[in-house]
């Protein structure tokens, strides 16, 4: 009798600890607002390089209308 509760104990033990790795809610929030805020960054390295970009293509523009203007 004793083996049967003493094997019941373990598989017990063994269940609860496969529950152990499982996320919790606070650890999906937490999750959440780090790609929320990776989200964010992301957006404003994506403007800064459109922006960059768009002065560089002004100015190639730029470059050639006058080049062609001037012969």
């Amino acid at each position: 009798m004793h083996s049967i509760t003493s094997h019941h104990f373990s598989m017990t033990v063994a269940a609860i600890d496969s529950f152990k790795h499982l996320a919790t809610k606070a650890d999906l929030h937490l999750f959440e607002i780090r790609v929320l805020q990776s989200q964010d960054e992301m957006k404003n390295d994506l403007i800064k390089w459109m922006a960059g970009l768009l002065f560089i293509q002004v100015g190639l523009c730029l470059s050639v209308v006058l080049f062609f203007h001037g012969n």
